[in-house]
C-alpha cells in the first residue's frame, strides 16, 4: 500500500468515525454558521483584570511600587492572585502598560471581586464584592479594569 493510500484510508476513518465524537443523532449542538457557513467563532477570552493605582491628589501620577491582591469569592470557592505591574507595551492584547495585570483563575463564572492595594507612604485601600460574571458569549473578552486611589500618609483625601 503507498502513501497516498494509506492517506486516504486514514482520512475516511477519521470521516466515518465523527473524530471521535460521541454525539449521537438529534443530540448536537448547532452552532449558527458564519462566513459563507464556517464557523469562525474561537470562544472567550480568560477572565482578567487590570488595576491601575494613582496617587489621590495627583490621578496622572502611576504608583509602580505598590502590592495588590486580588480575591475572588463564590459560595463555595475564595482564591487570590497578586497582579504583575505592566511598565511597558509588553504586546499582549490582555495587559494595559501602567497596570497591576492577573489572569482571574476561578472555577465559577459568576463571582467576586475584592481589590487590596498599599504601598509605601501611602494609606491602604480596600475594596470589596465587585460583581463579575465572565461573558461566554463567542469573543467575549472578560476584561475587568479598576481605577485605585491611593492617598498619601499625612494628608487628607476623600
Amino acid at each position: 500500500m503507498n502513501l497516498k493510500a494509506i492517506g486516504l484510508v486514514l482520512l475516511s476513518a477519521l470521516h466515518v468515525s465523527g473524530c471521535g465524537s460521541d454525539a449521537h443523532a438529534g443530540n448536537e449542538i448547532e452552532t449558527p454558521p458564519v462566513e459563507g457557513g464556517k464557523n469562525t467563532c474561537t470562544g472567550f477570552g480568560s477572565p482578567h483584570i487590570n488595576v491601575f493605582i494613582r496617587e489621590s491628589l495627583n490621578s496622572d501620577v502611576l504608583i509602580e511600587n505598590a502590592s495588590v491582591r486580588v480575591v475572588m469569592e463564590s459560595e463555595n470557592e475564595e482564591s487570590t492572585v497578586e497582579p504583575v505591574f505592566i511598565s511597558s507595551d509588553d504586546r499582549n492584547e490582555d495587559t494595559k502598560t501602567g497596570a497591576y495585570h492577573a489572569i482571574l483563575e476561578h472555577n465559577n463564572l459568576a463571582f467576586d471581586v475584592s481589590i487590596v492595594a498599599f504601598a509605601e507612604g501611602y494609606y491602604p485601600f480596600v475594596t470589596k464584592n465587585i460583581s463579575f460574571e465572565v461573558n461566554t458569549g463567542c469573543g467575549a473578552s472578560n476584561d475587568l479594569t479598576y481605577d485605585v486611589y491611593l492617598c498619601p500618609v499625612g494628608t487628607t483625601c476623600l
